[in-house]
This record gives C-alpha cells, structure tokens and sequence, in this order.
C-alpha cells in the first residue's frame, strides 16, 4: 500500500484525532508538585522533619512581615488586628501567633500562670511598650523600633490556596500607608506553581509561532512551516495529557517538558519538508514524498533515538523529578518523530507543498581549511584550560535564588532577614530519656549559647527564652506543656521529653545550612546525655544537591555509551560513529567551563544540561555522517546539510532564548546554557566533522 494513498492518510488522520481527543481531556488532571520530588524519601532530614511535624502537630508555616509609622498607635493596632482575626478564620490556618498574643507573665507556686495581655482587642494598653523590653518579643514579634512586626500563620495540613487569600486579606484590609511582605515555604511553592504553569501552559503557543516564523524563512512555504513546529506541540499535548492520565505531577523541572519537545523535535519536520522539497523540484509529488522517506526515515529515527538516550539518561539518578522529566521528554520526542514520518507524508498527499512565497535564507557553511584549522586549534587550547575554570564550579542551590533579585518572593525574604533574621525556620530537637531537671536548663543555655556563636546564625529561640523571660522553672514548663489549659502556650516547645529549638538564619542556600548542621552536630556531641536531631528544607535540599553531584558523571557517561553504541549498530562501522561523538564531547567541555565563568551553580535546573546537549548535538554529526554515506562527497554534504543545521540550531537557540525571559531565574540560567551550548555544538559539529570526514575519506580513498 503507498505511503501517499489517500485512505491511508485519512485512517492516519482519524487515529491521530481519536488519541489527540482522549489525551486533551486529561490535561485538566494534572497536578503541581513542590521540590519534594527531588528529595530521596528515605532521606534522614526529610525523615526528622515528618517526625518533627507528627510530634509537634506542625505543618507549614508563613510569616507576614508588616511595616506601620508606629504599632503602639491605636488606629494602626486595631487596623492590624482586625486582619489577623480574618486571616484566624481562613479554612486553611491552624493558628497565628502575633504581637498581640504578648503578655506578661507571673508564674505562683499556688496560683498559676497569670497573663497581663500587652494589647487589649487590638488596642495597646497602658503598660504596651514594656514588650520592647523583653529579648522574648522584640526580634521574634516586633521590632526594637515598634514599627514592624511579624505575625506567624500556622497552616492545616494539605492547606490550599491559602498564599492567594492571604494576598486578598492583606492587600484589601491592610490601611495603604503599611507595607506587607509575606513569605515562607508555602509562598515560595505558590509562585513557582504560578511560574510553572506560565511555562507549560503559556510558552508552547508563542514557541509554536518562534519556530513557525523562522522555519518560513528557511523553506519558503507558509502551510509547510507550521507543520513541523504544530505536529511537535500537538505531541508535547499529548504528553501533558499522558502525565495528567498517569498522575504524574507537575514540578519545575517537568514543566519544560513542552518547550523542550516543541524546541528540540520540531527540526524533525523541517529536515523532512527540506528535503521533499529539494526532491519535489525534480521529481513527480509521489515520487518525491516515497524518495524523503527512504532518505530521511532512518536519520529522524536516528536522531530522536540518541536524543532519546539524553534525556532517559536520567532514568539512572536517584531523583525521581528527573526520572519522570526523562521519560516524559522521551515520549514527546518519540511521538514527534513518529508525527514527522507518517503525518507529514499524510499531510503530504493532500497539500502538495513545494512552492515557496519568499526567496529562502541561505548559509555559507563550507568554511576554509584554513580557517577551520585555527578553529581547532583554538577549540583544543580552550579545552586544555577548561579544567582550570570547571574548579569555579560550586554545588549549591537555593529556593530563593531561583528567583530574579527583584522579585516580591526575594523582597520578602530580605524584609524577613532584615528585621527578624531568618525567613526558614532551622529546628534542633534535644531529646532526653527522661524529664528535663533545672539543671538542663542550665545545659540548654549553655548549648544555645555556643549555636548563636556559630557565623551565619542570628539567634536561637526556645523555651529557655520564656524561662528566663517569666522566670518560669524549665521543668515546670514542660509539665505545664502536658496541661490541656496550657498546651496551646507551650506545645510548639515541647513534645514529652523532647525540647525543639528555632535556630535563626538568614542564609537559606544548602551549602551554608549543611556547614551550620555539621557545628550544631559537633556541639551537641559536648552533651551526650541527650540525643541532638536537627532538620530544616535547606537541610532536606542539601541532599538533593549531593545526589545531582554524584550522578552528574554518570549519567553523563552512560548517555554517551548508549548514543555510541546506537551509532556503531546504524552505521555498522566503528570509525564514523567516534567522529560523530566529537562535537559533544567538546560541548560537555564547554558547557561545564562556561558554568565556572558565569558563576552559575550546578543544582537542579543546571544539571540537565549535559545529557540533554548531547542528545540535541548528535542529530547534526547523524545528519551530516547519514548524508556522506549517501553521496560520498564531503564538500557537497556540508553545502547540503550545513544550511539545515544552521536553521536547526536557530530554531533551537531561539526557542531556549524565550527563557532568558521566564519569570524564574533558575529557567534563565537554563535558557542561557542551552543558547551557548547549542550555537557551540552546531558551529563544532560543521568544523570536526567536516575536517574529520575530509581526512577519513582521503584514507579510504587512499587506501582502495
């Protein structure tokens, strides 16, 4: 039966329509996913946190950071109340703890504790301003000034959108002349929520139209450029549809899945059309779709194969984030190769598209011997120094450092390390196998004491504090915490014979809550009559961190033996395939040298970029090595196949170029290295290759 009958594309056609329609409605199920999913579950913070949570009935927590022209003034006290009452009443808080929660408080063998409130239904009473001396208030609730506070919002598990009615609230009930800032976990997850769907939803329409433009310019033809880009957004559909039927989640990292299947297999298309329609100028329409196939069916496969391998290299890490964005990306490229081989030959047969609207671009991609000897040369220096710049490399990552410096999630985390000095909360369980005695009260001190010598350390709260402050025994209070009528005070400090501690700290990247771990360890090994447990999200990334590191090589090593081995099985030939391999290797090189000029860190986003240059770069030593196995002539293979790289790596160049415009910066830095990683690998592919081929062909010749 022939490819170009047209039944055959009109069965094509309605398959193709059935699967898109089931695959659309899944689309709506997908979920979003915080950056847990790049954390092992069996990962020991992550598991001090769960028990941390489960014993101390905590959940996530946000703070407010509110600016006023002065607290203790009565319009702006009850204003401020009047908001914290609204915010209680959310669905989604568990409770909130303020300035107006202060007290003073008077601890009587025989009479209790007794409570002397600071603020009286919003409003400050006469003795208010003697909170500014107590070291418990000021710097956890209020500023030494009493002019900014803070107000901590205790979340219900599975909270939902509560960061939005936290907004609504204070945005629509705060008085203009006060400045908020909120942040937190849950706010931090909220924007980059926001930023992900801006991404996998908003980005692949104006990519379609980015690729649509520049493959018009390369083929001449209005109908023939939207297909390619439009078949490769249809699979990456197909893709969200099958993440959404499978519940596989939606994180920052699986949410450019899209862009880099619409990105990356959309030159799939445009190397077929290119060719039909260089065929179509000399042969009879049939004629010309059968012999584009025949030409171009094992290349495309070829090519999204080893890409292929790229990206299901990361099947190997122990990250399950990059294990799905692995195989999602490889799906998508396989359904758009698969598009490109038997939907455009259906499409074929029904728009016989060869005529051209515009005068197309045109490369010059035969560079002289000369020129591309100095190229080598000058290619083999930089990766002799590479070593040198790869040391600039540093492991670390951020959750506020994805995003851009001056955008409200940073602007608050300054406001919060400004005037508090800690936007995460850091906490240390001391744990003893029996009751705590006055003595360990003394302990404790002295432990705290030497955590707030610690450098990046602010302070440390604890029930000590609250000892100190009212002059409260510290046994008296862990017995007062087992109190129904008193929990609600003391719970969030104690939990049986545990005392958990709030380390503060402004830093918030992995590296630096891994160095104040390790003192924190070191000193609590002073104390060994108790047992020191320490977690933080820091401390729970860090280990994310040290599992991108450790498979960073191998996944690397493994994506190049899979694309060697695919090649040497295709070209049956052992040379052609290690000149292929050239150019990635050089741009591995270059992409990690280019990470130590930049500053830019190796951590979540960064560490994709590798395998996937590799799986981007071989399709243009397979094109051009697939093409010379054809013609045998090493020049007109690069006038041929030079133009369509050229075109490829703009297309792919643009396409990664809109993320220098993300909301994120971590998609920034992603776009940014793929950008220079592509336009080296295209330029190195049409210089090694072409040398490399010149001299292997002379041998072969030579040789017969």
């Amino acid at each position: 039966m022939r490819v170009s009958d047209k039944t055959v594309s009109i069965i094509v056609f309605i398959i193709f329509g059935i699967a898109s329609l089931v695959l659309f409605a899944f689309l709506s199920k997908i979920k979003m996913q915080g950056n847990e999913a790049f954390v092992p579950k069996n990962d020991p913070y992550l598991v001090a946190m769960k028990k941390m949570e489960k014993d101390f009935g905590d959940s996530d927590e946000i703070m407010i950071i509110v600016k006023t022209n002065g607290l203790f003034k009565k319009s702006n006290s009850l204003a401020l109340y009047k908001v914290i009452e609204k915010i209680r009443k959310l669905e989604a808080v568990k409770s909130v703890q303020s300035v107006f929660d202060a007290a003073n408080v008077k601890f009587t063998l025989f009479g209790g504790l007794r409570y002397t409130s600071y603020f009286k239904n919003g409003l400050p009473t006469s003795n208010a301003k003697e909170l500014l001396n107590s070291k418990l208030y000021v710097g956890n609730l209020i500023d030494s000034h009493a002019k900014v506070t803070s107000i901590i919002v205790y979340l219900k598990n599975n909270a939902k959108n509560v960061v939005n009615a936290l907004e609504n609230i204070l945005k629509n009930s705060l008085p203009k002349s006060m400045r908020y800032y909120i942040t937190g976990n849950e706010v931090v997850n909220s924007f980059m929520n926001s930023s992900i769907l801006i991404l996998a939803i908003f980005y692949p329409p104006f990519l379609f139209g980015l690729m649509w433009l520049l493959y018009f310019l390369r083929i001449g033809n209005l109908v023939g450029a939207a297909i390619p880009p439009l078949l490769s957004a249809i699979a990456a559909m197909w893709t969200y549809g099958l993440a959404g039927m499978l519940n596989i989640p939606l994180n920052m990292i699986n949410a450019t899945v899209g862009i880099f299947i619409i990105v990356v297999s959309s030159s799939y298309g445009l190397h077929f059309l290119d060719r039909y329609m260089f065929n179509r100028s000399n042969f009879e329409h049939h004629e010309a779709v059968l012999k584009t196939l025949r030409e171009e069916s094992i290349p495309i496969i070829m090519s999204a194969l080893t890409t292929i391998v790229g990206f299901i290299s990361f099947v190997f890490t122990g990250i399950g984030a990059f294990k799905t964005f692995g195989i999602l990306v490889s799906i998508g490229i396989g359904v758009s190769a698969i598009f490109a081989i038997i939907l455009i030959p259906a499409i074929a047969e029904f728009f016989d598209i060869h005529k051209k609207n515009i005068r197309t671009l045109k490369f010059k991609t035969s560079f002289s011997h000369r020129f591309n000897k100095y190229a080598i040369i000058a290619t083999l220096v930089f990766v002799g120094l590479s070593p040198l710049f790869m040391r600039w490399i540093n492991v670390n990552s951020d959750e506020f450092g994805y995003f851009k410096s001056n955008s409200e999630v940073n602007a608050s985390a300054r406001a919060a390390k400004e005037y508090f000095g800690w936007v995460l909360p850091f906490y240390v369980m001391v744990e003893k196998d029996r009751a705590f005695t006055q003595e360990d009260s003394y302990n404790l001190e002295k432990f705290i004491s030497d955590i707030e010598k610690i450098p990046g350390v602010s302070g440390v709260n604890s029930a000590v504090d609250i000892s100190k402050s009212f002059n409260v025994p510290f046994p008296i209070l862990q017995t007062l915490s087992k109190n129904p009528e008193y929990a609600v005070y003391f719970s969030e400090w104690f939990h049986g014979n545990t005392t958990r501690l709030l380390v503060k700290t402004p830093l918030t990247d992995t590296n630096s809550a891994q160095r104040i771990a390790k003192a924190i360890k070191k000193l609590g090994k002073r104390f060994p009559q108790y047992k020191v447990e320490i977690t933080s999200l820091s401390l729970i990334y860090s280990v994310m961190n040290d599992s991108i590191m450790q498979n960073q090589i191998y996944t690397i090593v493994m994506a190049f033996i899979f694309i060697l081995i695919l090649l040497i099985i295709t070209f049956r030939s052992f040379i052609p395939p290690l000149i292929a391999s050239v150019p990635i290797v050089l741009t591995v090189v270059f992409n990690f040298t280019i990470m130590g000029i930049s500053g830019i860190n190796l951590e979540v986003s960064t560490a994709i970029i590798s395998s996937v240059l590799m799986g981007l770069i071989i399709d243009y030593s397979i094109h051009t090595i697939s093409r010379y196995r054809m013609i045998k002539n090493v020049e007109e293979v690069i006038d041929e196949v030079g133009p369509v790289i050229l075109v490829s790596a703009f297309g792919l160049m643009a396409g990664f170029a809109t993320l220098l415009f993300a909301p994120l910066r971590l998609y920034m830095q992603l776009g940014f290295l793929l950008l220079v990683g592509i336009a080296v690998g295209a330029f190195l592919t049409i210089v090694f290759v072409g040398e490399l081929l010149r001299v292997y062909d002379k041998r072969k010749k030579r040789n017969n």
